[in-house]
Parts: C-alpha cells; sequence; structure tokens
C-alpha cells in the first residue's frame, strides 16, 4: 500500500496596483521629473523605535535600504528621525522604492515634510506608512506633542534634494576587492535608481538588486576587473555612464563625476546578456548586437514597454513546495 501526499506548489504575486515608479515621476506629456500628481491616503503607523535608530550606535545601520549613515550625516543625528518614512512592502516595490522621497501631508494642519524611505514594514493595506513619533507630532502639531491615532495623512513622490555638487555617489561593501564578488551601491539620485550594468569585454551585464539589502547590486561572481565601467538608469529613463577606476577594501562613498539632469529621457540601456560575463560570452542567444554600444531605444520613456517598465519585474513571487511523500507498508 502507498499514502500520497500532494504536491504543491504555490506562486504568490503581491497584487500591487500601483504605479510604477517612472508613471509617478514622468507621466505622459512631462519632460522634466518632478512630484507626482498621484497623491495616497492612508493611516499611518508610528514607530517610536524609529525615533531611536540615529542616536544608538547598534542601531545606526539598520534599515533594509542602508542609508540611514547618510541621512545622518546629512541632518545630523537629532533631526534626521523628521525625514525617514517606511513604506508597505507592495508600495516599497522589494526595494525599488529605496531612497526615494515622500511629501507626506497631515490634512487637519495641512503641515507637510520630506521624509526618504530607508526601510519597509507591514502596513495595514498598500500605500500605508510607518513613520516615526518625532514625525508624527510636528505633522499633528498638538500643543501637549500628543499623537491622535488612527493618524490619516496623504503621500506622494517628490524628487529628493541631492548634496554637494549633486554628482551621484558609489561604494562598494565593505572589505570589498576584486577577488570576493562585491557589491556596489549607488546613491544621491533624486528619483532613485532602476537599473545597473557593468560593461565587460564590450558587453553590457544587468546587475541584480541584493535581496534583503536593496541599495546595493551584485557584481558577477569571479575576479573584478579595473577599470569598471558602470551605467546606471533612473526611474526618470536618464542614463549615466561612469568609470571605476579603484577597489580597495574601503566602503567610503565616492564621487563618480556625473549626475541627473531630472529629465524624462527615452530609455537608452543595451538589453543586458542575462550569463555571468565569467562564462563563454559567445552565446549568442544571451547577448544583445549592439551590447557594445549605447544605443538610443525607439519606445518613449513613458510607453509600457517590458523593458522600461519597472513594476512587473519589481513583484517578485512567493514560491512554496509541499513535496510528494509516500509511505509504503
Amino acid at each position: 500500500c502507498c499514502i500520497f501526499l500532494l504536491v504543491t506548489l504555490v506562486i504568490v504575486t503581491p497584487t500591487d496596483q500601483s504605479l510604477s515608479l517612472t508613471e509617478e515621476f514622468c507621466p505622459d506629456g512631462r519632460d522634466t521629473a518632478g512630484p507626482s500628481s498621484t497623491k495616497y491616503s492612508v493611516e499611518a503607523q508610528v514607530y517610536v523605535t524609529f525615533d531611536s535608530l540615529a542616536t544608538d550606535e547598534n542601531m545606526v545601520s539598520l534599515g533594509t535600504c542602508l542609508i540611514l549613515d547618510e541621512l545622518v550625516d546629512q541632518y545630523g543625528p537629532d533631526d534626521v528621525a523628521q525625514h525617514l518614512v517606511a513604506l508597505d512592502l507592495d508600495a516599497f516595490r522589494f526595494g525599488e522604492a529605496c531612497g526615494t522621497c515622500l511629501q507626506i501631508t497631515y490634512p487637519p494642519t495641512n503641515q507637510s515634510v520630506i521624509a526618504k524611505v530607508f526601510e519597509w514594514h507591514n502596513g495595514r493595506g498598500t500605500h500605508d506608512l510607518g513613520i516615526p513619533l518625532v514625525l508624527s507630532q510636528t505633522l499633528q502639531q498638538n500643543s501637549d506633542n500628543t499623537v491622535y491615532l488612527p493618524f490619516t495623512v496623504e503621500w506622494n513622490f517628490v524628487p529628493c534634494t541631492t548634496q554637494g555638487n549633486n554628482n551621484i555617489l558609489y561604494r562598494f561593501s565593505d572589505g570589498a576587492t576584486l577577488e570576493n564578488m562585491p557589491s556596489l551601491k549607488i546613491t544621491n539620485a533624486p528619483h532613485g535608481i532602476q537599473k545597473v550594468q557593468m560593461q565587460r569585454d564590450g558587453l553590457w551585464y544587468e546587475l541584480p538588486r541584493m535581496v534583503g539589502n536593496s541599495a546595493y547590486w551584485v557584481l558577477p561572481q569571479g575576479k573584478q576587473v579595473l577599470p569598471m565601467k558602470i551605467r546606471v538608469q533612473s526611474f526618470t529613463e536618464e542614463v549615466l555612464e561612469f568609470v571605476i577606476t579603484e577597489l580597495n577594501g574601503s566602503s567610503a562613498l565616492k564621487d563618480a563625476g556625473v549626475r541627473f539632469s531630472g529629465s524624462c529621457g527615452i530609455a537608452s540601456m543595451t538589453k543586458a546578456p542575462s550569463k555571468n560575463p565569467n562564462d563563454d560570452p559567445t552565446n549568442g542567444n544571451d547577448i544583445d548586437d549592439a551590447g557594445s554600444t549605447t544605443v538610443q531605444a525607439s519606445v518613449p520613456a513613458n510607453s509600457v514597454s517590458s523593458s522600461s517598465h519597472a513594476t512587473s519585474a519589481a513583484l517578485s513571487p512567493t514560491v512554496l513546495l509541499i513535496v510528494n511523500v509516500c509511505i509504503f507498508w
């Protein structure tokens, strides 16, 4: 006799009805990226623990987006909590929203703040926010600093204010070398980073976003080669290229020497080979014929296409597998 346990493969994809970040910043007809005209009215959840992140040396490295240390440098440890916000997982888009900025408004007082997405949280509904207590107090403006719940706010995506000379900045993972499969972080981008590619032997390879550490992009396995040519694309479809000439184990932020203009451009990143560049690079099925050059796409940035739309790629499915078991006796 044999008893079978049923095998079940379940693929669960989040049902996110959000616009893509490209649609938020560059809707049809807009030449220059600006605040999104789409506003979300949600119930905010207050996290008192967010208020102490910047002053606790054991917590300053927390947050899926790993940008808290940069925000502390920008605003100071005493004021940084005023600029932190967490998005529910659907609106967080599995890391795509990392480092983007939201304008949050409390209608009864008409008070607004600009906060940067540094983490995700388990919201009660799509687009829900998690905010520090001090930010809640700023919005509600009660004389005794009491925060009354439920707390309904409105928010929309807005361009971030960039630092210094407005050039994008990059850093490698701590202790990175040419041999140990480093990861690369790109920051100081007003509209977030949609794609990152690295050129190897004249071909462009798309880097995957690191799971659970959404600010970093994983370089291919195997020994890296300098100089390293990097191409980045923002959610406005604007593309920049820069060259890295040094990788010495330092995780310090470095100036890439280029900046985004904020224009709503035309996607110009070539289709990246899916193979690891350390494998045989001659398989024609994986290599774009134009891989060695920057090719202007004929599809406008605002059009829906598999190459320029972010939402579908962001909704990574969760796979649950129950294995067959057959018991004989």
